[in-house]
C-alpha cells in the first residue's frame, strides 16, 4: 500500500478534494477523475483519511510556545534568494539588470496627493518596501527595516512635449521615458529599494510607473499588490538592461 502522503499528492494532481461533513467522508472530484482503483483505495482508507482529515481542523499544540517576532530594530538575515541577488549586486553597484518595472494606464482624473496617501499606506503595512541591506561584521549582509516614511511620486508632465505626434511616436516617447527611469540603478544600502513615476500624457490622462528591485519583490507580486490596489491593466512588464 503507497504512503498516504503519495495518496494525497496523487489525489491533488487530479482535484480531488476531501472534506469532513457530520465527521464523514466527503469526496468532491471533476468527472472522469475517480477510477475504480482510486474509489478502491479511498474505501480502504477511509478511516485514515477521516483521522488525518480531523488532525488538520484540531486545534495546534502551543505548548512549547507563540513564534516570537524578531525586533524590527536591528539586523535582520537574508532568506536565501535575497543572499544571492544581494551578492550578484555587489558585482555591479551600477547594473539595473535586476530591476522590476511594471506600468498601468490611467484614465479620469488623478490626485497625486490620494495617491502618495494609499503608497505610504501600502509601504507601512509591507515591511519588504521599507527594507535595505546593510553589511554588518565581516561583511556578511543583513537586512534593516525602516520606520514608515511619506511616498514620494515623481510627477512628470509631458502633455505639451506629446502634442502633435502621431500614436506611434507618441507611445515611442512615453517608452523612452519609461526605460530611462527603468535603468536608474537602486543603492541596496539605502531604502527604500523602489520609486513611483507619473507621466502626465493629457487632460485627465496618465502613466503610472513603479519600480523596484528584484530583492524585495518579484513580478506575480507586484501584479498582485500593485495591480490589486488600483485595479488598472497592466501595459507594460519591463525589466531593465
Amino acid at each position: 500500500m503507497k504512503p498516504l502522503a503519495d495518496l494525497l499528492g496523487e489525489l491533488a494532481r487530479l482535484d480531488v478534494r476531501l472534506a469532513l461533513d457530520a465527521e464523514k467522508l466527503r469526496v468532491d472530484a471533476p468527472d472522469g477523475a475517480l477510477t475504480a482503483d482510486l474509489r478502491a483505495q479511498l474505501g480502504a482508507r477511509k478511516p485514515e483519511l477521516i483521522a488525518y482529515l480531523e488532525e488538520l481542523r484540531s486545534p495546534r499544540d502551543t505548548s512549547h510556545g507563540d513564534v516570537l517576532r524578531a525586533p524590527r530594530d536591528a539586523a535582520l538575515p537574508l532568506a536565501d534568494g535575497q543572499q544571492r541577488l544581494y551578492a550578484l549586486a555587489q558585482l555591479r553597484h551600477d547594473s539595473t539588470v535586476y530591476n522590476i518595472s511594471t506600468v498601468f494606464r490611467l484614465e479620469g482624473p488623478l490626485d497625486v496627493r490620494v495617491l502618495e496617501q494609499s503608497l505610504t499606506e501600502l509601504a507601512r503595512r509591507h515591511e519588504a518596501l521599507r527594507t535595505e541591506f546593510r553589511e554588518i561584521e565581516r561583511g556578511r549582509p543583513a537586512q534593516w527595516i525602516l520606520p514608515p516614511q511619506p511616498a514620494v511620486v515623481t510627477l512628470i508632465d509631458v502633455a505639451d512635449a506629446l502634442a502633435g505626434l502621431t500614436p506611434d511616436a507618441r507611445d515611442a516617447a512615453i517608452r523612452q521615458r519609461l526605460h530611462a527611469d527603468a535603468r536608474v540603478p537602486f543603492d541596496l544600502r539605502r531604502g527604500p529599494l523602489w520609486r513611483t513615476l507619473v507621466l502626465r500624457t493629457g487632460a485627465d490622462l496618465h502613466v503610472l510607473a513603479f519600480t523596484m528591485h528584484h530583492i524585495i519583490f518579484d513580478g506575480r507580486s507586484i501584479i498582485l499588490s500593485v495591480g490589486g490596489l488600483f485595479g488598472g491593466p497592466v501595459v507594460a512588464l519591463i525589466a531593465a538592461v
